[in-house]
């Protein structure tokens, strides 16, 4: 099956079990349709916030207030600034339902700002640690390439895929869920290219280095072998022979940086690590480095690029020296 529909159905059966655990609130469905122009995934993550915020205001739609969605929007004022923007978007969408199926007719959450992104020190601190750099990036490929994962020894029968995973991560700096729906036919070989479909429907294309199509190769020999003839479409396979979970492929980044001192490495992180290291060395250009993350928004990119903000310390505090002669 397409890597795409076994993503969907994954979350059509996700939606289904929200519905059967609010049947007293059948509007959920209509409003899931309403907004049917967004992924599965997105649906879903909305009408779960809709589903909570109507069991924690326990009134009918045709009651809502304003002061109802301040309320409870400013009960998540302890998350993250991008939780509370979901929430925020999810009701938003939801107040616009209900006044458009004429269920609501005040919509008050037009008249509701947008939470600022703003990162608590905390997050900001998470995000600096949250990549690897010079010595740990190389020591980490390392670790990955001759299966080395602290105390234990990885699988030898599985650390060609590992590699492979981990090199494909780091040479597109493609999303974890990305990675998890490629089929084999996503990869052509001749060209040299990978064609895959990551958030947001957005259809995306990877140039492939030489490089990184021998590693592939290397896989795919390496597959067919594990298959033994058994049918399956995905391109990264677990040891049961069928298509790798998202857990298993986080446990696969993670395991290889445990001997790395400070680090708990995450596809998320890996795929920072992979845009900070292009835009490093496309000279800081954040056009080059949004171009290679799949941005819309180089504002996104910045949010990615990782350790510039004591590196522009110390080139600042370098040039005052050399003015100051100090």
């Amino acid at each position: 099956m397409d890597g795409n529909e076994v993503f969907d159905n994954k979350y059509i059966g996700k939606l289904n079990a929200v519905y059967d655990t609010n049947q007293d609130k059948p509007y959920l469905v209509g409003f899931a349709d309403f907004i049917s122009e967004k992924s599965y995934s997105t649906v879903y993550a909305y009408v779960g916030r809709v589903a909570r915020f109507m069991n924690d205001v326990n009134k009918k739609p045709s009651e809502l207030t304003l002061d109802d969605y301040t309320a409870f929007l400013a009960k998540e004022k302890n998350k993250t600034a991008s939780y509370q923007i979901v929430v925020y978007t999810a009701l938003r969408e939801f107040s616009r339902y209900l006044s458009a199926t004429k269920v609501n007719t005040l919509n008050p959450m037009q008249y509701k700002k947008r939470p600022k992104f703003k990162e608590s020190n905390k997050t900001k601190q998470k995000r600096e640690n949250g990549y690897l750099e010079g010595d740990q990036l190389a020591e980490y490929i390392s670790n990955v390439e001759n299966g080395i994962c602290g105390m234990k020894t990885a699988d030898k029968a599985w650390t060609l895929r590992d590699y492979f995973v981990v090199m494909l991560f780091l040479n597109t700096g493609m999303r974890c869920a990305a990675l998890w729906k490629l089929n084999v036919d996503n990869i052509d070989i001749e060209n040299k290219v990978l064609k895959t479909i990551d958030k947001g429907e957005k259809v995306q294309i990877y140039p492939l280095s030489d490089k990184m199509i021998e590693i592939t190769k290397r896989w795919l020999a390496d597959r067919e072998l594990k298959l033994n003839g058994k049918h399956e479409d995905a391109l990264v396979i677990s040891k049961y022979l069928t298509r790798i979970s998202q857990g298993c492929i986080a446990d696969i980044v993670t395991k290889y940086a445990i001997d790395i001192k400070g680090k708990h490495i995450t596809p998320h992180k890996l795929r920072a690590t992979a845009i900070t290291a292009v835009y490093e060395g496309s000279g800081k250009n954040i056009y080059v480095a949004q171009q290679f993350a799949g941005h819309s928004n180089p504002k996104v990119t910045e949010l990615y690029v990782r350790g510039q903000k004591d590196k522009a310390r110390e080139l600042g505090a370098d040039i005052m020296s050399k003015i100051t002669k100090v």
